[in-house]
């Protein structure tokens, strides 16, 4: 069965994918998230739009969302005090393009960072998402002459293992 997705809204599922090392411990985090419910709210609030113009829009949107997001995830993490040693954002099938809103954040910290706990990573997953669709979502607005000053509440929903 497929997920209901609503307009304006995100679903994150963060969860711990390992740790190695005994003497200096490396901790590795995962984070599936799915931002079409985003699309949604935006292809409703302009749905005056012809297709193919909001096909571009829709292209432009996910390219951005996902350069921009392994730098968003990198500085969160370091503006909260946590030095990561790795970070990799990927789409679902390959391109951003293809991806229809659906992808995964890798996260390796530091061994000094080890001792974080999930809903902290997943709190600072959030933030960076968040921050970065807000960004896109403007940008889109500008294409669609969109004249709302009003911005739109991105709700996420998250699942836990």
């Amino acid at each position: 069965m497929t997920p209901q997705i609503n307009p304006w809204e995100i679903t994150l599922k963060v969860y711990k994918t390992g740790e190695r090392g005994r003497e200096y411990p490396v901790t590795s985090y995962n984070g599936e998230f799915d931002v079409r419910g985003v699309l949604k709210g935006l292809r409703e609030e302009n749905s005056d739009l012809p297709t193919d113009y909001w096909v571009g829009i829709k292209r432009d949107f996910y390219e951005g969302l996902f350069r921009s997001l392994e730098d968003k995830v990198r500085r969160v993490f370091e503006l909260d005090g946590h030095s990561v040693w790795d970070v990799s954002v990927s789409p679902l099938n390959g391109m951003p393009e293809y991806s229809f809103g659906q992808g995964s954040i890798y996260i390796t910290l530091s061994p000094d960072n080890s001792s974080i706990k999930e809903e902290v990573v997943r709190h600072l997953f959030s933030s960076a998402l968040t921050a970065v669709l807000r960004e896109y979502v403007g940008k889109a607005r500008r294409k669609c002459n969109n004249k709302s000053s009003r911005h739109p509440v991105i709700r996420i929903r998250e699942y836990t293992q």
